[in-house]
């Protein structure tokens, strides 16, 4: 048996059973790939009958809603402080007669990082 994800040769996980991780299609060559964004984990997560039968089905419901609530909360608190920044960027270039160019894409890039940051640690 190769390496699961929770360390060590199959045990560990309460998968010992039903063949590990490996068992399920992940861990290895020909494997499942991992979701490549919280939306696709949650989507997989639904889909996965056998998951969701062990955690049961109103615990994954719970779970799924509040991180589909918790991403709502922060694409809307990522979009008002971008729409600001812009503003506030536009206001610049309009008094100085002139367009910020790349360091404004940094900024935004950085005040994007920032209202996830900030709106993360808030759930925490």
């Amino acid at each position: 048996a190769g390496e699961t994800a929770c360390g060590g040769g199959g045990g560990g996980c309460g998968w010992e059973g039903d063949g590990g991780w490996e068992g399920r299609g992940g861990g290895g060559a020909g494997g499942v790939p991992l979701p490549s964004s919280l939306e696709d984990a949650l989507k997989a997560l639904e889909a996965d009958e056998d998951m969701v039968r062990r955690l049961g089905p109103t615990l994954v419901r719970w779970f799924v809603g509040v991180k589909r609530g918790e991403m709502a909360a922060l694409a809307t608190k990522e979009a008002e402080l971008l729409e600001g920044l812009r503003d506030s960027l536009h206001e610049r270039d309009r008094r100085r007669g002139g367009a910020g160019g790349e360091a404004d894409e940094k900024a935004l890039e950085l005040a994007r990082r920032e209202a996830w940051r900030h709106m993360y640690l808030e759930f925490l």
